[in-house]
């Protein structure tokens, strides 16, 4: 028991300090300051820009998905670990103006360059998914919805210059049906292999055009 109780203490510990990024504070943005304090740039880093692959790079997303997600996070519609552990309390008292405005600072901020890209093999496997899809299984290409630099578009997310790993982990929790909000990607999901998941997240990491 006792082995447990300091166990548990151990990774109260460690959270905290596992996503900080960031080492000055934010720029005077009024209503929503303390908001970017206190709990985005914590695992987001200042510019939206994450330094950890745990926590998706924000910088330049498209601002409509951001309210969805944002939403999503408030009302409890997204399932997957990572929402419950990291985005459930952060956002539970939003309200929609602060969502807003939230979605409207992260979207204008320029986007990092400095994602390493995958190995040539996987990155030319992935441009492969994402340009012609996989139609023996009935997977369509991925520019389809989200651009052809992956740049998003007004009916998908900004997939360009982020976390393989982060793509990677949503891809599983779409196939496993933790999350529900984009209607077409569970449905693509369950037709990928891991391999597959991988070359495309590789791919879409090392898209850095902005």
């Amino acid at each position: 028991m006792k082995t447990n109780i300091f166990v548990a203490l151990g990774v109260l510990l460690i959270l905290p300090i596992s996503c900080i990024a960031y080492s000055e504070p934010p720029p005077n943005f009024g209503p929503i300051q303390n908001l970017l304090y206190t709990e985005c740039l914590v695992c987001h880093s200042n510019d939206g820009n994450s330094e950890n692959p745990q926590f998706p790079r924000i910088a330049g997303q498209k601002e409509n998905y951001l309210v969805t997600e944002l939403k999503a996070f408030r009302d409890h519609k997204r399932r997957d670990a990572d929402a419950f552990g990291y985005m459930y309390g952060p956002a539970s008292s939003l309200s929609n103006n602060q969502i807003h405005l939230l979605a409207e600072y992260f979207s204008e901020q320029p986007t990092a360059t400095n994602v390493d890209p995958g190995s040539p093999a996987d990155m030319k496997a992935g441009k492969e998914i994402f340009e012609n899809g996989i139609p023996s299984e009935g997977v369509p290409p991925c520019f389809a919805c989200h651009g052809g630099d992956a740049q998003g578009t007004a009916m998908a997310p900004r997939l360009a210059g982020q976390w393989s790993t982060y793509i990677v982990k949503q891809l599983n929790a779409f196939k496993n049906g933790y999350r529900h909000e984009a209607t077409m990607m569970p449905a693509v999901a369950q037709h990928l292999t891991a391999a597959q998941e991988t070359d495309v997240a590789d791919y879409l990491q090392g898209l850095q055009k902005d």
